[in-house]
Order: structure tokens, then sequence, then C-alpha cells
């Protein structure tokens, strides 16, 4: 079983939602949004607990709380492991300015004694992040989608016998359906209810995805103030909550 805590579930855009972030465990982060150390917080969560980041791309309401992350680790917590961040191509160069950008002057230390290992990723990339010496393993695959024309990334990720899979920004793309196959849940974008927006899903999107999938939860988050109304076959994240997934479990009809 593993369990996934939705620190935030809303679009860039959402008013009464802060930014969609998951975090799988106490120690894995999808994406790093602006609000997500204080999320973390708010949860009893140390941000130091955190081993690794999976990011999906390079929008702000998906990478802008990493300078806060690295500036927890760096000042206020002892760091024993480095903190690896997964992301697109450029990943290290642009962690590096995001970071000088965020607090001009001590970046450079910032960096340094946060400890962080920058991973970058294409296309079928795979890795393992292990929590100890001898502890657990975290198996991670990066999976291309289609947002804005930006590099952009799904994830499949095997923790405790159990496969999950988070999207990231996306629409309809033969890369999504190829994520979602065969996981035990799918966390998936729908920044809009009826309206369209390029690279993102809707809820008719979300309708198409549910008839071709073969993932036996698809949990939705990323959702903007357009008004709340269920899709059949799929479950509404909320603001911190914890969802816990047994592998080979579906959703209860």
């Amino acid at each position: 079983m593993t369990t996934l805590t939705f620190l935030g579930t809303g679009g860039a855009m959402s008013l009464s939602r802060t930014h969609s972030t998951v975090l799988v465990g106490e120690r894995y982060l999808l994406d790093c949004s602006p609000t997500s150390v204080a999320q973390l917080k708010r949860a009893g969560l140390r941000p130091d607990c955190v081993e690794a980041v999976f990011l999906s791309h390079f929008h702000a309401d998906h990478t802008f709380g990493l300078p806060f992350l690295l500036l927890e680790r760096a000042f206020k917590h002892v760091v024993e492991r480095p903190l690896v961040v997964v992301g697109p191509p450029g990943m290290a160069r642009y962690g590096a300015q995001l970071v000088e950008m965020a607090f001009p002057g001590i970046g450079e230390r910032i960096l340094a004694e946060s400890r962080v290992k920058w991973v970058e990723v294409r296309d079928g990339a795979d890795g393992l992040v292990r929590e100890s010496a001898n502890g657990p393993v975290l198996a991670w695959e990066a999976v291309s989608v289609e947002h804005c024309s930006l590099p952009s990334f799904g994830y499949r990720l095997l923790q405790n016998d159990t496969l999950l899979a988070y999207s990231g920004d996306t629409g309809l793309c033969e890369g999504l359906f190829r994520l979602a196959d065969g996981v035990d849940a799918l966390v998936v974008e729908m920044n809009c209810w009826e309206r369209s927006f390029p690279g993102h899903m809707n809820r008719e999107d979300v309708r198409s995805l549910l008839r071709r999938t073969t993932a036996r939860r698809v949990i939705l988050t990323h959702i903007d103030d357009e008004p709340d109304a269920q899709v059949a076959g799929a479950e509404m994240a909320a603001e911190l909550q914890r969802v816990d997934v047994r592998a080979g479990a579906r959703l209860a009809a």
C-alpha cells in the first residue's frame, strides 16, 4: 500500500484550491508548487522529509516552490542525504537560475547546503531512489506527454508493489494512455470543466480517457474554479486529503 497526500489540487489561477502538488508516502513530491512547503507543514510534515522531487515541466505553478524547499533544507534542518530532483532536459540550469532569482546573493550557498542531485530525463528514462543504504526503493519511469509545446513528462512510480502514474499537465495524447497503462492509480489533471484550454484536460477529455484506460483508479487534480461536478468512474482530490492506494484494488462502484 502507498499513501498519497494531496498538498494542493488547484490550477495556476485557482482561488478555492492551492496549487497542485502530490506527496507519495512521506518522501516523494510530484511537482513542487509555490504553496507546497507551507502545505507540507499544514499536513504535519517537515520539508526535509522529502528525498526526491519529480518535476513535470517548467511552469511556475509546478516549480516555484523549489527554492523554498531548498532554503528549508539549507538553513533549518540538518540534511543527511541529497535531494534528488528529476525533471526535463535543462533541469540543472533551470533549477540553479530559479534559486538565484528567488534568493539573489545566496543561491549558490542554498544549492550547496541543500545537497541537490539533478536528474534530467527523456521519454522512457528510468531510475531508482533508495531511502537508505539498505532501505526500500522507489522505481520510476518518465513518459513524454503533450503540454504547450514544452518538454513535459508524466511519471510511473513503483513503491511497495503499488504502481502509480502522475500526468502533470497534459492534453489527451498517446503518451497519457501509455503512462496510465495497468497502474493501480492514475493522478491526472482536469484543469477545466466545460471549456477547453490548450494542453489541458476537461471533463469530456477525462471521460474519453476513462473509456480507454486500464488504470484501476483515476484521481483528478489541478482543478480550476469552474463549478464542481463529479465525473463517473473518477475521484476528485481534496486539499490535504490522504488516499491509500493498494496494489490490485479498484475504485468501489
